[in-house]
């Protein structure tokens, strides 16, 4: 992932520490049974899965919150999935992007190593791992390829 961005730059209320402390938060989020099958469907429309549909949506949240087109996603424990992209593509773009870099990911490093802090050159150790943001898709399973 050469010259991947090491952080995220998001709206917060207090500085990043010097070095990070892994007391970060999760926040999970029920949807209606309503809600999931439209989505489900929605995915099946554009022949992905749920969590690759979610995984778009999460980068779409981040870039509006971050002004960011490039971004390094954690799923599958900690395999580093980056989504670019430039301008303001539409949703569905979105979610090829998502599914393209997954499968990407998945054929670079399918042994699924941990990602180890400084592991890449200029790492800024306030950022924990070169990840930026963990993601963890409500489908067991979803990060293999089909």
């Amino acid at each position: 992932m050469s010259e991947a961005p090491s952080g995220l730059e998001l709206p917060a209320d207090r500085p990043r520490p010097p070095v990070a402390s892994f007391r970060g938060a999760t926040r999970a989020l029920r949807l209606s049974a309503a809600v999931t099958a439209s989505l489900r469907q929605a995915a099946e429309r554009e022949r992905a899965s749920l969590d690759v549909l979610l995984l778009a949506g999460l980068a779409a949240l981040l870039a509006r919150y971050s002004g960011a087109e490039d971004l390094v996603i954690g799923v599958a424990g900690l395999l580093p999935v980056r989504i670019q992209w430039t301008g303001d593509p539409p949703f569905l773009q979105l979610v090829a992007l998502a599914d393209g870099a997954l499968r990407a990911a998945l054929a670079a490093d399918g042994a699924l190593r941990p990602a180890l802090p400084n592991a890449e050159p200029g790492h800024d150790p306030a950022c924990g791992l070169p990840l930026q943001v963990l993601f963890a898709g409500p489908d067991e399973g979803a990060a293999r390829p089909p």
